[in-house]
């Protein structure tokens, strides 16, 4: 590659880091997670003023150990959220000079709600904001192709992978740049908890009987019965076909 070529791949990738990324729209219910782990936003417990819910970003067995910390069911807790696309009228700081008014133009934007109220920019949910006050977010993908999108608060602000406690409630951290860490799932709580209660469940003991009934050491040629009781307390019986 010569010296013009050089300039050319970097001046083309030193406009590619400098363009802005690509705005995209979410409209549905989904959870949110983060690229690479099991760890979702989570909408936890009410706090003690009875209004915010505590917020993480958790995975099934950080939201189980912190529902019996807290002596609550874990199926309580969610990680499903409504995306809703509207459009607000956004000041622009201009004024309109025959009548002094501010202009304003129409803006796409989504609030996210969950269970009893919509979610902050700060990340918690707020059971007490009105619709017509519900918090704004827009998205960004750094390629348009991309499943990773940014997660940008009504103050301009973006979404990190973590929450710090501020009291009386959660905050998500924000950077000033993009952080293309999030991709939407279909995962809930629910099935999250159903999955880990079937991977945790063991075997404690097996028990062979013939098919008449009587208790036998091993299997044998032919038809067995298998008695097998599970950690949970569960009993599987089944019949195993052992080949001559």
């Amino acid at each position: 590659m010569n010296q013009m070529e050089l300039s050319l791949a970097a001046l083309t990738q030193l406009f590619l880091d400098s363009r802005l990324p690509y705005e995209v729209f979410i409209e549905g219910t989904y959870a949110i997670q983060i690229v690479g782990t099991e760890k979702f936003l989570t909408q936890k417990n009410l706090n003690a003023n009875g209004t915010n819910f505590y917020a993480a970003f958790a995975d099934i067995a950080s939201v189980e150990a912190d529902a019996l910390k807290n002596n609550i069911e874990p199926d309580t807790y969610n990680w499903t959220f409504n995306f809703n696309k509207y459009i607000k009228q956004v000041p622009t700081g201009e004024f309109d000079e025959s009548t002094g008014d501010e202009i304003t133009v129409p803006v796409e934007q989504t609030s996210i709600y969950g269970v009893g109220g919509y979610v902050t920019e700060l990340g918690y949910v707020n059971e007490s904001v009105s619709t017509t006050a519900a918090p704004a977010f827009r998205f960004f993908k750094y390629n348009a192709d991309d499943d990773a999108f940014a997660i940008m608060n009504q103050s301009g602000n973006y979404w990190s992978n973590a929450f710090t406690w501020k009291s009386p409630y959660d905050q998500i951290n924000t950077t000033a740049t993009p952080n293309y860490i999030f991709v939407l799932s279909d995962q809930t709580i629910s099935n999250a908890l159903a999955i880990d209660i079937v991977e945790s469940t063991v075997v404690v003991s097996t028990q062979w009987f013939s098919l008449s009934g009587t208790r036998i050491a091993k299997p044998c040629a032919g038809i067995n019965i298998r008695v097998q009781k599970l950690s949970d307390g569960r009993t599987i019986t089944s019949k195993v076909l052992v080949k001559k």
